[in-house]
């Protein structure tokens, strides 16, 4: 974790979760501290305190923010916020160029604005080997195997997001399985009975898991198809 002053990039996921917390009055907070925190490496107490700073360069009265307000003395976060605030469709559209980024492991403070989508100046490296000491929860094989079985129309499963069908591909198994509770959120292992578990999964193709995984708590499918519905509106606008 450091302590040094906070990036463009950074800077931006701050503004970022500004933005979801006032366009979604009900998110918890600690969930989303958490995930900016992840994704930029800073504790997510720092995430809260810097999302407070946001809050001091909007002008709106108290009660019409959704986070009190610390005082900023960053002027690259003020200048940020001036210029994304007003453009809120600019903040989805860097938040979806950045966030694939910083999830390959790109060192947080070589990125800008200026060098996202050039290619002649960006240099990846693949294929690294890596150990990982993570616990992570399994999941049941079982009831994804009965999960296929249960959901299957005419032996092919179909996105309840999207409507895609595994009719539409060659191969099958595209269509994959999604907990509406996450398993990674569970405290402790749950034994449960299959006719239950089957009523907390849903068949979604692997765009659309996607989406729903895009934010913390996870998108609602309801929240997954309106995601959807706001990019086609946004290629009819572009045609």
């Amino acid at each position: 974790m450091r302590g040094s002053s906070w990036t463009e990039i950074e800077c931006f996921f701050a503004i970022w979760g500004y933005y979801q917390l006032d366009k979604y009055p009900n998110m918890t907070k600690s969930h989303l501290y958490e995930y900016i925190s992840q994704l930029i490496d800073r504790t997510p107490k720092s995430v809260e305190y810097k999302i407070q700073n946001v809050s001091a360069c909007d002008l709106r009265p108290r009660e019409q923010k959704p986070v009190s307000q610390m005082s900023n003395a960053q002027n690259l976060l003020i200048k940020m916020f001036n210029e994304l605030w007003i453009n809120p469709e600019k903040i989805d559209n860097l938040y979806d160029q950045y966030q694939p980024i910083i999830q390959q492991g790109f060192p947080k403070g070589d990125i800008n604005s200026s060098f996202v989508g050039k290619k002649d100046v960006l240099l990846i490296e693949e294929g690294t080997l890596s150990k990982s000491s993570n616990l992570t929860r399994k999941r049941s094989k079982k009831l994804v195997e009965e999960a296929r079985k249960h959901y299957s129309r005419g032996g092919y499963l179909y996105c309840v997001v999207c409507g895609f069908s595994e009719l539409d591909v060659v191969e099958k198994n595209i269509i994959q399985i999604h907990h509406l509770e996450p398993i990674a959120d569970l405290k402790n292992e749950t034994k449960i009975l299959l006719k239950a578990a089957l009523d907390k999964v849903r068949p979604v193709c692997p765009t659309c898991h996607s989406i729903i995984h895009s934010r913390k708590p996870l998108l609602s499918l309801q929240e997954a198809k309106q995601v959807l519905e706001n990019i086609e509106q946004r290629m009819r606008n572009l045609r």
